[in-house]
């Protein structure tokens, strides 16, 4: 059953993933699993080579130990430089790294004498960003307010000043982008390609798809009404305030829409009647919710379940009313009517989303075989979801933060992961996929 399960996780990952994907590294060799042709008495030093960061001066000297003729010769025998540094006939590595990344290399010097001695060995330069911008939450409009959290991370041994510019995207605003707005619809022109939205400012958009775009669950421009609620990303257009839309996604076909966190669950196990909803986002504002509120969301079995930019039947395999449980992110769509009364809201849309979990690394549990690890989830979370939850990470992960794959969350104590929290559908325990792991020691 657990292979089974991996498996589901493991396509549902990858349905997830966005960019690169980072397990990759995790396969990669460290310098002493590295072929080596040794000589009798020759080894090359030093034993590892220094961090540089893209166009700084890098200057180092590989030389040569041991009982050997000169003069030697020296080359790169396979793998990468990074871009912008060469490695002279005289074991002179110079230059300046055009991009950060990590390089693996071989180099192999050989002697004057006859027969020649010869030796290999794997180095790895590190190209370091000096200055890096993590956004931990992305920013995005939350009702009348935009949330957000990001952290710079200098690791460069200068000192510097920043000045962060904060500015409120506007309808004159020219080339701005915007990311997960969410929105009433006003009007539809399907023959048009085109919609009207109207945000918690008041301020009415005109929206733009194309065959492009690309739409939440696989529904169309034809599946727009003046009750539907919209979660737009895209550009704002030059000239006329439009927004070209990348995504959309419809969090409510009835005029209602909140999210949160749920915090608890009735029945606790089973298929779910109802559930608890701590409101961390509304719309509209004057449903009868507020936010910060605890909400009844009471299911009548006729709901609808995603997740969030899935489109795969798989979804309903691992999200569904009997995968409810607290700690889940989750956004619901349900009649205005209903939210009057905030004791009995009754939702149709129910979908589950990617929300950022902080905690500590459980000391020696990393897994590379089953690709997991368990954290003790703390904070509001911590609350709700029961310790230690199992952490499974796929080709769709990213690391940041200093982390470039799984083996190294061995090394750190205070671990966010930002990711979906499921309930394994075979033993019922809590899953946390994780879309990305972060370092939170630094």
């Amino acid at each position: 059953m657990k292979h089974a399960l991996k498996k589901y996780l493991a396509a549902l990952a990858l349905m997830m993933a966005v960019g690169t994907a980072a397990l990759g590294q995790a396969a990669a060799a460290s310098p002493g699993q590295a072929p080596t042709d040794e000589g009798n008495g020759l080894l090359i030093e030093p034993e590892k080579l220094p961090d540089t960061f893209p166009q700084e001066p890098y200057d180092v000297r590989l030389y040569a130990k041991g009982d050997y003729v000169p003069v030697l010769q020296w080359r790169v025998q396979s793998g990468a430089l990074p871009p912008g540094i060469k490695l002279a006939e005289n074991g002179e590595l110079r230059g300046a790294a055009e991009r950060a990344g990590e390089f693996e290399f071989v180099v192999a010097v050989r002697d004057g004498g006859k027969p020649q001695q010869a030796v290999q060995k794997v180095f790895v330069i590190k190209v370091v960003e000096a200055l890096k911008l993590d956004w931990k939450v992305p920013a995005h409009v939350t009702a009348n307010r935009i949330d957000g959290s990001v952290a710079v991370s200098n690791t460069s041994p200068d000192d510097m000043d920043l000045t962060f510019d904060v500015k409120a995207v506007t309808p004159s605003d020219a080339g701005a982008y915007i990311d997960e707005f969410d929105a009433g619809v006003v009007s539809v022109d399907a023959s048009g390609q085109s919609f009207v939205i109207q945000g918690p400012h008041g301020r009415q958009f005109t929206v733009q798809v194309n065959g492009q775009t690309e739409w939440d669950n696989n529904e169309s421009i034809s599946s727009l009404t003046t009750n539907s609620i919209v979660q737009i990303s895209g550009m704002l257009d030059r000239a006329d305030s439009t927004i070209d839309a990348d995504e959309v996604a419809i969090l409510s076909q009835d005029g209602f829409y909140a999210a949160g966190q749920i915090t608890y669950v009735q029945p606790p196990s089973g298929t779910a009647s109802s559930f608890d909803l701590y409101v961390r986002g509304l719309l509209p504002t004057t449903t009868g919710l507020s936010l910060g509120q605890i909400a009844q969301i009471n299911l009548s079995g006729n709901e609808k379940y995603f997740i969030y930019w899935m489109h795969n039947p798989l979804t309903q395999f691992l999200f569904n009313s009997g995968a409810l449980v607290p700690g889940q992110h989750v956004s619901v769509g349900g009649p205005a009517s209903g939210a009057a009364n905030p004791q009995a809201v009754m939702v149709k849309r129910i979908v589950l989303r990617h929300w950022g979990y902080n905690g500590t690394v459980v000391p020696g549990s990393v897994d590379m075989g089953n690709l997991t690890f368990q954290m003790n989830v703390t904070g509001f979370a911590g609350l709700l979801v029961p310790t230690p939850v199992t952490v499974f990470v796929a080709p769709g992960t990213h690391y940041r933060d200093g982390l470039n794959k799984l083996d190294d969350v061995s090394s750190i104590t205070k671990v966010r992961v930002v990711g979906l929290l499921i309930k394994d559908p075979f033993s019922s325990q809590l899953v946390l996929l994780a879309h990305y792991v972060d370092d939170m020691d630094s």
